[in-house]
Protein backbone atom coordinates (compact mmCIF):
# COMPACT_ATOMS: atom_id res chain seq x y z
CA UNK A 1 0.00 0.00 0.00
CA UNK A 2 1.05 3.60 -0.69
CA UNK A 3 1.71 6.17 1.63
CA UNK A 4 -0.41 8.77 1.05
CA UNK A 5 1.83 12.83 -0.12
CA UNK A 6 0.45 14.63 2.44
CA UNK A 7 3.13 18.30 1.99
CA UNK A 8 5.09 18.53 -1.20
CA UNK A 9 7.17 20.76 -3.01
CA UNK A 10 8.19 20.91 -6.75
CA UNK A 11 10.88 22.96 -7.97
CA UNK A 12 10.56 25.80 -5.06
CA UNK A 13 12.70 28.49 -5.93
CA UNK A 14 12.62 31.75 -3.21
CA UNK A 15 14.99 35.06 -3.52
CA UNK A 16 15.64 37.99 -1.39
CA UNK A 17 15.98 40.72 -4.09
CA UNK A 18 18.90 39.34 -6.18
CA UNK A 19 19.84 37.03 -3.63
CA UNK A 20 18.83 33.42 -4.41
CA UNK A 21 17.96 31.50 -1.13
CA UNK A 22 16.27 28.47 -1.96
CA UNK A 23 17.07 26.81 -5.46
CA UNK A 24 14.66 24.74 -7.25
CA UNK A 25 13.66 22.33 -3.81
CA UNK A 26 11.82 19.35 -4.51
CA UNK A 27 11.07 16.97 -1.73
CA UNK A 28 7.53 14.73 -0.64
CA UNK A 29 6.32 13.69 2.97
CA UNK A 30 3.92 11.19 3.73
CA UNK A 31 1.22 11.17 6.02
CA UNK A 32 2.38 10.31 9.87
CA UNK A 33 5.96 10.80 9.13
CA UNK A 34 8.33 12.74 11.32
CA UNK A 35 10.90 15.21 9.08
CA UNK A 36 13.72 16.12 10.03
CA UNK A 37 15.42 19.79 7.95
CA UNK A 38 19.06 19.82 8.73
CA UNK A 39 21.76 21.90 7.13
CA UNK A 40 24.77 24.92 7.87
CA UNK A 41 23.67 28.20 9.71
CA UNK A 42 21.83 30.41 6.72
CA UNK A 43 21.17 27.96 4.61
CA UNK A 44 17.59 29.09 4.11
CA UNK A 45 16.49 26.15 6.67
CA UNK A 46 13.38 29.06 8.49
CA UNK A 47 13.07 30.76 5.06
CA UNK A 48 11.91 27.38 3.84
CA UNK A 49 9.76 26.61 6.87
CA UNK A 50 8.18 30.40 6.02
CA UNK A 51 7.37 29.38 2.31
CA UNK A 52 5.35 26.47 3.39
CA UNK A 53 3.72 27.92 5.82
CA UNK A 54 2.86 30.90 3.42
CA UNK A 55 4.36 33.63 5.36
CA UNK A 56 6.66 33.79 1.83
CA UNK A 57 6.12 33.64 -1.89
CA UNK A 58 7.95 31.31 -3.60
CA UNK A 59 9.36 33.07 -6.47
CA UNK A 60 8.49 29.56 -8.68
CA UNK A 61 7.62 26.25 -7.98
CA UNK A 62 4.26 24.75 -6.04
CA UNK A 63 3.65 23.63 -2.71
CA UNK A 64 0.96 20.91 -2.82
CA UNK A 65 -0.87 20.89 0.85
CA UNK A 66 -2.98 18.23 1.54
CA UNK A 67 -3.38 17.61 -2.35
CA UNK A 68 -4.06 20.83 -3.25
CA UNK A 69 -1.57 24.18 -4.59
CA UNK A 70 -0.75 26.18 -1.37
CA UNK A 71 -1.42 29.59 -3.57
CA UNK A 72 -5.06 28.31 -4.77
CA UNK A 73 -6.28 27.92 -0.96
CA UNK A 74 -7.30 30.97 1.35
CA UNK A 75 -5.03 31.78 3.91
CA UNK A 76 -8.07 30.66 6.68
CA UNK A 77 -7.92 27.39 4.80
CA UNK A 78 -4.22 26.77 4.90
CA UNK A 79 -4.10 27.70 8.97
CA UNK A 80 -6.55 24.60 9.31
CA UNK A 81 -4.46 22.25 7.89
CA UNK A 82 -0.60 23.44 8.46
CA UNK A 83 0.75 24.65 12.18
CA UNK A 84 3.59 26.34 12.74
CA UNK A 85 5.99 26.80 15.77
CA UNK A 86 8.35 29.21 16.33
CA UNK A 87 12.31 29.16 17.74
CA UNK A 88 11.04 30.96 20.74
CA UNK A 89 7.74 31.94 21.86
CA UNK A 90 6.84 34.95 23.91
CA UNK A 91 3.60 36.93 24.19
CA UNK A 92 3.16 40.41 25.79
CA UNK A 93 0.21 40.32 28.28
CA UNK A 94 -0.64 38.38 30.95
CA UNK A 95 -2.81 35.80 29.59
CA UNK A 96 -3.71 32.64 31.05
CA UNK A 97 -2.02 29.27 29.87
CA UNK A 98 -5.76 28.15 28.66
CA UNK A 99 -6.55 31.69 26.88
CA UNK A 100 -3.58 31.09 24.74
CA UNK A 101 -3.81 27.81 23.58
CA UNK A 102 -7.13 28.55 22.49
CA UNK A 103 -5.79 31.23 20.15
CA UNK A 104 -5.11 28.19 17.90
CA UNK A 105 -9.03 27.71 17.40
CA UNK A 106 -9.10 31.13 15.35
CA UNK A 107 -8.89 29.58 12.29
CA UNK A 108 -11.73 27.58 12.73
CA UNK A 109 -13.72 30.21 14.32
CA UNK A 110 -16.44 32.62 12.61
CA UNK A 111 -15.47 36.44 13.13
CA UNK A 112 -15.95 37.42 16.91
CA UNK A 113 -17.63 34.04 17.40
CA UNK A 114 -17.46 32.04 20.99
CA UNK A 115 -15.63 28.94 21.49
CA UNK A 116 -18.14 26.01 20.84
CA UNK A 117 -18.08 22.75 22.47
CA UNK A 118 -15.64 20.88 19.69
CA UNK A 119 -13.25 24.37 20.28
CA UNK A 120 -12.85 23.59 23.85
CA UNK A 121 -12.73 19.90 23.27
CA UNK A 122 -9.59 20.74 21.00
CA UNK A 123 -8.71 22.68 23.55
CA UNK A 124 -8.94 20.52 26.29
CA UNK A 125 -7.13 17.29 23.81
CA UNK A 126 -3.94 19.81 22.95
CA UNK A 127 -3.41 20.54 26.72
CA UNK A 128 -3.72 17.08 28.02
CA UNK A 129 -1.42 16.08 25.00
CA UNK A 130 1.63 18.35 25.87
CA UNK A 131 1.24 18.03 29.70
CA UNK A 132 -0.37 21.27 30.48
CA UNK A 133 -3.60 20.64 33.00
CA UNK A 134 -1.70 21.71 35.77
CA UNK A 135 -0.67 24.81 34.56
CA UNK A 136 -3.44 26.16 32.45
CA UNK A 137 -4.30 28.43 35.02
CA UNK A 138 -0.71 30.33 35.03
CA UNK A 139 0.26 33.40 33.01
CA UNK A 140 2.82 32.61 30.67
CA UNK A 141 6.06 34.70 32.54
CA UNK A 142 6.07 32.18 35.08
CA UNK A 143 6.98 29.11 33.17
CA UNK A 144 10.11 27.83 32.36
CA UNK A 145 11.67 27.31 28.65
CA UNK A 146 10.48 24.18 28.33
CA UNK A 147 6.84 24.41 29.65
CA UNK A 148 6.84 27.96 27.33
CA UNK A 149 7.51 25.56 24.37
CA UNK A 150 4.68 23.08 25.55
CA UNK A 151 2.24 25.96 24.83
CA UNK A 152 3.26 26.77 21.47
CA UNK A 153 3.01 23.72 20.67
CA UNK A 154 -0.17 23.16 22.31
CA UNK A 155 -1.43 25.89 20.18
CA UNK A 156 -0.34 24.54 17.07
CA UNK A 157 -2.22 21.34 18.52
CA UNK A 158 -4.95 23.17 19.17
CA UNK A 159 -5.58 24.11 14.96
CA UNK A 160 -6.29 20.16 14.70
CA UNK A 161 -3.41 20.55 11.72
CA UNK A 162 -2.31 17.63 8.82
CA UNK A 163 0.68 19.33 8.91
CA UNK A 164 2.93 20.70 11.95
CA UNK A 165 6.17 22.17 11.17
CA UNK A 166 8.81 23.30 13.69
CA UNK A 167 11.91 25.79 13.57
CA UNK A 168 14.54 23.97 15.73
CA UNK A 169 12.12 22.88 18.71
CA UNK A 170 14.78 21.96 21.31
CA UNK A 171 16.69 25.57 20.99
CA UNK A 172 17.26 26.73 24.60
CA UNK A 173 15.87 24.10 26.27
CA UNK A 174 17.88 21.28 28.46
CA UNK A 175 18.53 18.18 27.56
CA UNK A 176 15.19 16.65 29.59
CA UNK A 177 13.07 19.13 28.10
CA UNK A 178 14.52 18.67 24.20
CA UNK A 179 13.86 14.70 25.12
CA UNK A 180 9.81 15.54 26.12
CA UNK A 181 9.64 17.69 23.35
CA UNK A 182 10.87 15.60 20.45
CA UNK A 183 8.86 12.55 22.21
CA UNK A 184 5.40 14.43 22.45
CA UNK A 185 5.95 15.22 19.01
CA UNK A 186 6.36 11.74 17.53
CA UNK A 187 3.59 10.02 19.38
CA UNK A 188 1.22 12.62 17.47
CA UNK A 189 2.73 11.25 14.29
CA UNK A 190 1.60 8.01 15.11
CA UNK A 191 -1.38 8.37 17.37
CA UNK A 192 -2.47 11.37 14.94
CA UNK A 193 -1.25 10.87 11.51
CA UNK A 194 0.31 14.12 11.53
CA UNK A 195 3.23 14.92 9.35
CA UNK A 196 6.22 16.89 10.95
CA UNK A 197 8.81 18.48 9.61
CA UNK A 198 11.01 20.29 11.89
CA UNK A 199 14.20 22.08 11.53
CA UNK A 200 16.88 20.25 13.80
CA UNK A 201 20.08 21.56 15.15
CA UNK A 202 21.08 18.42 16.70
CA UNK A 203 21.65 15.66 14.15
CA UNK A 204 22.11 12.93 16.98
CA UNK A 205 18.50 13.97 18.04
CA UNK A 206 17.22 14.39 14.36
CA UNK A 207 19.06 10.49 13.81
CA UNK A 208 16.91 8.81 16.40
CA UNK A 209 13.71 10.53 15.75
CA UNK A 210 13.52 11.12 12.13
CA UNK A 211 11.76 8.98 9.52
CA UNK A 212 13.34 10.66 6.86
CA UNK A 213 15.95 13.32 6.77
CA UNK A 214 16.34 16.54 4.29
CA UNK A 215 20.38 18.31 4.17
CA UNK A 216 19.73 22.04 2.73
CA UNK A 217 23.29 22.72 1.52
CA UNK A 218 24.12 26.04 -1.07
CA UNK A 219 20.33 26.45 -1.39
CA UNK A 220 19.55 23.36 -2.63
CA UNK A 221 18.54 19.68 -0.85
CA UNK A 222 21.56 18.27 -1.02
CA UNK A 223 20.72 14.81 0.43
CA UNK A 224 17.82 13.42 1.89
CA UNK A 225 16.31 9.87 3.15
CA UNK A 226 16.55 8.00 6.36
CA UNK A 227 19.07 8.29 8.51
CA UNK A 228 21.01 5.65 7.43
CA UNK A 229 21.12 6.91 3.88
CA UNK A 230 21.93 10.29 4.71
CA UNK A 231 23.94 10.39 7.74
CA UNK A 232 27.71 9.75 6.92
CA UNK A 233 31.26 11.21 7.28
CA UNK A 234 31.14 12.40 3.48
CA UNK A 235 27.83 14.59 3.98
CA UNK A 236 29.75 15.91 7.72
CA UNK A 237 32.39 16.66 6.05
CA UNK A 238 31.03 18.48 2.57
CA UNK A 239 28.45 20.34 4.41
CA UNK A 240 29.30 20.65 7.82
CA UNK A 241 33.20 21.35 7.17
CA UNK A 242 33.54 18.92 10.41
CA UNK A 243 35.86 15.61 10.97
CA UNK A 244 33.74 12.82 12.65
CA UNK A 245 32.61 9.45 12.86
CA UNK A 246 29.52 7.46 12.91
CA UNK A 247 28.83 4.66 14.08
CA UNK A 248 25.42 2.57 15.10
CA UNK A 249 24.03 3.29 19.03
CA UNK A 250 20.66 1.62 19.38
CA UNK A 251 19.99 0.99 16.06
CA UNK A 252 20.69 4.58 14.83
CA UNK A 253 23.58 6.56 13.26
CA UNK A 254 25.11 8.32 15.65
CA UNK A 255 28.32 11.22 15.37
CA UNK A 256 30.98 11.65 17.37
CA UNK A 257 32.81 15.08 15.88
CA UNK A 258 36.71 15.24 16.17
CA UNK A 259 37.62 18.43 14.60
CA UNK A 260 36.50 21.54 11.82
CA UNK A 261 38.36 21.71 8.71
CA UNK A 262 39.03 25.46 9.63
CA UNK A 263 40.56 24.80 13.06
CA UNK A 264 44.05 24.22 14.03
CA UNK A 265 43.37 20.76 14.91
CA UNK A 266 42.78 19.22 11.96
CA UNK A 267 44.45 20.08 8.34
CA UNK A 268 42.04 18.86 6.35
CA UNK A 269 43.82 16.29 4.48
Amino acid sequence: MTSRIELALNQVTFSYENNRILDRINFALTTGSFNSLIGPNASGKTTLLGCIAGNLTPDTGQIILSGKDSQLRQPKETAQLLAMVPQQFDMPFAFYVREIVAMGRIPHKRFLGRLSQSDNEAIDQAIELTDLSDLQGETLSHLSGGEKQRVALAIALAQEPNVLLLDEPTTHLDLSSQIDILNMVKDLCYAKGMTVLSVMHDINLASRYSDHILVLHKNRILHQGTALEVIAPNMLRDVFAVRSEVHMHDGYPTISLLSSYNSDLGTGQ
